[in-house]
């Protein structure tokens, strides 16, 4: 009995291994990672290849306005009772000029009465200076003081509403251009106060002035076009000054107008560009293309097999985007842009 028992212990323990072995088994399959490698990809370049032929060079500088101005215009009472306005956005105005003006009452028939006052004295003392020349047993002196103080008086008067007058209306302070108009004038209530801006006008002179350092042949009498956005504006080089700056010599230029007829007043900016003496048969590639290590200046080069390599270049002027190449490289050769 006890033989058998060992027997049936042991077979059960080589059922159970084997089991035990399978499920270890499976575990270890499961954890196994998957390695995917990537396929190579070759680094594509964008290339220009080097050209040769004639550029133009130019210079933009910009003008300044010498003598430029804005100036906004307020009423200088509270509600103020709109009467004409006199402008549209971008007339030309003189100095002067009424831009707008505001109801004022019977100021002006005060004005007129007492006009006609010192016009009705005048005649009377006309007529006592008169009688008393024909009459000298007559004293007309204290009717003809009080008459001269009586245009004294009313002289004072017509000078003091006449200012008041003035300030009902808003003028402008030299030559321009109307720039803005309050948009509270076309709300037909008439009414405004110290506190709203009815108009502004820009004034200038039409000189313009710049500093340069570069060795365009800028000559004093020649007409030049400066622009501003789309318009042009034709100036006239006066006057040409230099001095020494920084070890280069600065060009200080004055512009003025070309013609009294054209309306600079609305531009304190201006751009003027010229054109340079054209580069004959030079090589050249975009300037993105070249690089600085150590002062010295190198482009990349790209080979039939897509490597590149550095090589160093001799550069000349760049212009409107493109560097001038004087050695280095040859026509044709592919160059990145880095």
């Amino acid at each position: 009995m006890r033989k058998n028992k060992k027997v049936r212990i042991a077979v059960f323990s080589m059922l159970v291994i084997p089991v035990l072995l399978t499920g270890c088994g499976a575990g270890k399959k499961k954890n196994v990672p998957e390695v995917k490698i990537d396929e190579y990809e070759k680094v594509v370049y964008d290339t220009f290849s080097a050209e040769r032929g004639d550029i133009t060079p130019t210079l933009t500088i910009k003008l300044s306005a010498t003598n430029y101005d804005k100036k906004s215009y307020y009423p200088l009472y509270d509600d103020m009772e709109i009467e004409s306005v006199n402008v549209s956005v971008g007339d030309k105005v003189k100095n002067g000029d009424v831009l707008i003006s505001f109801k004022s009452g019977d100021i002006a028939g005060q004005i007129e009465s007492y006009e006609n006052q010192i016009e009705q004295n005048n005649l009377l003392i006309d007529h006592y200076t008169n009688l008393s020349q024909i009459d000298t047993s007559v004293d007309y002196s204290k009717d003809l003081e009080n008459l001269n103080e009586s245009n004294q008086v009313a002289g004072l008067y017509i000078q003091e509403l006449r200012a008041k007058l003035d300030s009902y209306s808003i003028k402008a302070e030299g030559d321009g251009s109307v720039y803005i108009l309050s948009d509270i004038l076309e709300l037909g209530d008439g009414k405004v106060g110290t506190s709203n801006n009815l108009v502004t006008v820009v004034y200038g002179s039409g000189q313009y002035k710049a500093d340069v350092s570069d060795d365009y042949a800028f000559k004093v009498g020649d007409t030049y076009t400066a622009t501003y956005g789309i318009a042009d504006y034709e100036l006239v080089l006066t006057d040409i000054t230099e001095e020494e700056s920084g070890g280069f010599i600065v060009k200080h230029l004055t512009f003025n107008a070309a013609s009294d007829e054209t309306d600079f007043s609305s531009r304190d900016k201006l751009n003027l560009t010229v054109k340079k003496e054209t580069l004959k048969n030079v090589l050249y590639v975009p300037e993105e293309c070249v690089f600085e290590v150590d002062d010295k200046s190198y482009v990349y080069l790209l080979d039939d097999d897509g490597f590149r390599d550095a090589v160093c270049v001799t550069v000349g002027s760049t212009v409107d985007g493109y560097t001038v190449i004087e050695s280095g490289i040859a026509e044709g050769d592919r160059v990145v842009i880095n």
